[in-house]
């Protein structure tokens, strides 16, 4: 999804010369709440992979402090997830849908 609304952002930004730049504008900058919105899931997904994978690698006697910071990281994707789960379900996300759908059906230009 992240990369769907980067890429029709970016979309929107090279047909900018052709397109009407009231209309394309505010659709853009929808695309890059959303865009927002699901990397900072992403984010906290690649990181708190990585950072597992690379403790693991380590071992040592540390594995509780390892472990309490691993889930420190899940706790705030977790609260990320939520936020996200929050904005699908919103007006606003609904609202970018209809625009996306009206947009393709008859852009300005």
């Amino acid at each position: 999804m992240r990369v769907a609304a980067r890429r029709l952002r970016s979309d929107l930004g090279t047909f900018r010369s052709v397109l009407d730049r009231g209309w394309a504008r505010p659709l853009r900058d929808e695309l890059r709440w959303l865009g927002g919105e699901v990397g900072a899931v992403r984010d906290l997904d690649v990181f708190t992979d990585r950072l597992g994978t690379r403790l693991a690698a380590r071992g040592g006697g540390d594995g509780a402090a390892a472990e309490a910071l691993l889930d420190h990281f899940r706790r705030r994707r977790a609260t990320a997830h939520g936020h996200l789960q929050a904005a699908l379900l919103g007006p606003r996300y609904t609202a970018l849908l209809h625009r996306l759908v009206e947009a393709s059906e008859e852009p300005r230009f």
